[in-house]
């Protein structure tokens, strides 16, 4: 290995992607001279800051003895660093980066399993040649890496990455099948090929003998069932979220929070109330269509904090006027549009002076509080008594926010859930409704396509990479397995850090802090979902927090609209130009992944005032999104992009 080049923070507020590649080109054709660059021997490394308004929050280079660390992202506390090098004979004074890769240096990477918050890092040891590249375990920051010829390239973005002449700008059609699937990639595949991503909780170790990718750290433990005592369980519950929260507003002045008007981003705003000295700043985003709108929740809750609240009102022309730019941000395709009010959130606290945002993300995954979850009872429910015609009506009453579905007659919604004896055996038997729906939309491939993917199938794909023993595993918990795995580092990653942090925020998620984690995963079914109660035990800990009016709400899942977005109906007016260069049949074939005449019947079918169903609502976003990617991929760089 003879070069190394990493960009690994990026440009804060929205800054000019047009320096990524030309610092980029600069280094592979004249050196990193005026850069923070480490050489020995054949191998150099440049370490390129980018966006200072993002950077002043973590201080991301540090410079210890012979080792040098870049970081993108925080790390909340220092202490388990100074617990592993004391324990080494070792005391470190300098500042927590210096002792962080001190740490790593001394115990191995390993010793990320102690680190606490959202991270995506790069440690150089010079007079060792080594290189160590690692992520969080939870993928809320990205970290992206290509193999180029005479050396490695990575970043945090896959626009720097293409920079680079050697990395070949080549959609990866397994990558773009599982998005397809599973709403995201399984990493390390990305939609590009040649261009792979850290998984969430490992490293990757590159020597002059090679690279090694290794796990240092799991999503969730193997559930346990620990806890026996509710009251003991809640109040120990209670202190950690607490204290991980006061840990996120260390040391930082310009914090927020996000209030969507449910139950987890309402606790994490009123412990925070509690804890700054002046009045909280807290955001929501509104709907202008009432089947997507909460704000009259979210103005109960800032009324309770007595914040200092700011609200966005979203309309679905402000989605697509914006939809291409979140696309060049989060490098994907989608099949919802729900990034792209949290876009224009981000960019409200922005220009509100605010520099960090605290969320409620995670909660759902840890306690439960997806509608699937619930799902995945009433299903089982139905499978023990075959034919029942009132047992599958409860999917009525789970989905009561979705008029579509509460039309469809008892064996209509047995039959689309699966609700048979013979599924329970099945290992996924949680997530194929959601599997199927997604996968509909692949009807509208082009021929090219199916012809390549051949019988690829991503869902065994996936088989391989669960844990030993998962078949064996409560229902529940395979289920929460599988969100955390497969879903949870998108909403992270894409609908988190990558729409945030375009607009120089960063997100804060005190869910997720490493010792409500550890608590969470002691804890039984019971106390996760009682009967169909979402988040059980949760709402406990917290009724001396949070009212008990908006503790006890029923949860509504964050949506945004979809198709109704970007095609014209009647008094909504025409599309807008981009909508129309993206589906139009000249377009539609350069691209080469969807079917042209597939795509129009699709489009004709709802112009023409047929109801989307959730496929189609999906497949319209899939096909925009995948359009604006493709356009981003050829115009990257000035070259071509092959499908």
């Amino acid at each position: 290995m003879s070069g190394i080049v990493g960009v690994l923070d990026r440009k804060g507020r929205g800054g000019d992607e047009r320096l990524i590649r030309r610092m980029a080109r600069e280094i592979h054709h004249r050196g990193p001279d005026g850069m923070d660059v480490v050489q020995k021997g054949g191998l150099s490394m440049a370490l390129l800051r980018m966006g200072e308004a993002r950077l002043s929050l973590s201080g991301p280079l540090a410079v210890g003895g012979p080792a040098f660390l870049l970081i993108d992202g925080e790390i909340t506390e220092r202490a388990p660093f100074e617990r592993a090098l004391a324990r080494k004979g070792r005391i470190n004074l300098g500042t927590e980066m210096e002792v962080l890769i001190d740490a790593i240096d001394v115990t191995g990477p390993e010793i990320l399993a102690e680190a606490d918050g959202a991270f995506a890092l790069a440690a150089w040891w010079p007079h060792r040649e080594r290189l160590i590249l690692a992520r969080d375990r939870f993928g809320a920051r990205p970290l992206y890496f290509s193999q180029v010829p005479g050396g490695l390239a990575f970043g945090s973005e896959i626009k720097a990455l293409l920079a680079h002449p050697e990395v070949p700008r080549r959609l990866d059609l397994r990558g773009l099948d599982q998005v397809f699937t599973f709403w995201s990639t399984l990493a390390p595949r990305t939609i590009m090929e040649h261009v792979e991503e850290i998984p969430p909780g490992y490293y990757l170790e590159a020597t002059p003998e090679g690279l090694s990718l290794r796990r240092y750290c799991n999503l969730l433990v193997a559930p346990r069932n620990l806890a026996s005592n509710t009251e003991e369980a809640a109040g120990r519950l209670l202190r950690e979220i607490e204290g991980s929260v006061k840990r996120r507003l260390r040391g930082n002045k310009a914090v927020g929070a996000y209030v969507s008007g449910g139950l987890d981003s309402t606790i994490i705003a009123c412990l925070a109330e509690r804890e700054v000295r002046d009045v909280l700043a807290t955001f929501s985003v509104s709907f202008t269509h009432p089947v997507y709108d909460e704000s009259l929740e979210q103005r109960r809750v800032a009324r309770r904090l007595r914040s200092n609240h700011m609200s966005l009102s979203c309309t679905q022309a402000d989605i697509a006027g914006v939809f291409p730019e979140v696309i060049r941000h989060v490098e994907t395709p989608l099949v919802r549009t729900a990034p792209a009010p949290l876009f224009l959130l981000a960019r409200l606290a922005s220009q509100s002076g605010v520099r960090a945002v605290l969320t409620g993300e995670g909660a759902d995954e840890l306690f439960g509080g997806y509608d699937l979850f619930k799902e995945v009872k009433v299903r089982r429910f139905c499978a023990a008594l075959p034919g029942s015609r009132l047992r599958p009506l409860l999917f009525k009453r789970l989905y009561h926010y979705m008029p579509a579905l509460q039309a469809l007659p008892a064996d209509m919604l047995a039959a689309f859930y699966r609700a048979r004896p013979e599924d329970l055996l099945d290992p996924l038997f949680s997530h194929r409704p959601r599997w199927s729906v997604t996968s509909g939309l692949k009807r509208l491939y082009h021929p090219d396509v199916r012809s390549e993917l051949g019988r690829y199938d991503p869902i065994e794909d996936l088989r391989e990479k669960l844990p030993s023993g998962f078949d064996c595993w409560d229902p529940f918990f395979r289920a929460q397995y599988l969100e955390t795995l497969i879903l949870l580092p998108a909403l992270l990653a894409v609908q988190g850090d990558r729409v945030a942090t375009a607009n120089g925020i960063m997100l804060r998620t005190p869910f997720l802090d490493r010792r409500v984690v550890e608590l969470a995963t002691t804890l039984p079914v019971h106390m996760k979902m009682r009967g169909l109660k979402e988040k059980y035990l949760l709402r406990r800990a917290t009724k001396s927090v949070v009212p008990d009016d908006l503790r006890q709400r029923v949860k509504q899942p964050y949506r945004a609209p979809e198709s109704a977005c970007f095609l014209s109906s009647e008094g909504e007016g025409d599309r807008q130009a981009w909508v129309e260069d993206v589906l139009s049949e000249e377009r539609l074939r350069r691209d080469g992944v969807f079917e042209p005449s597939s795509v129009a019947a699709l489009i004709r079918k709802i112009e023409q005032g047929a109801a989307p169903s959730a496929r189609d609502d999906m497949a319209v976003v899939a096909v925009l999104s995948t359009g604006l990617v493709m356009e981003q991929l050829s115009t990257s760089s000035g070259g071509g992009c092959d499908a």
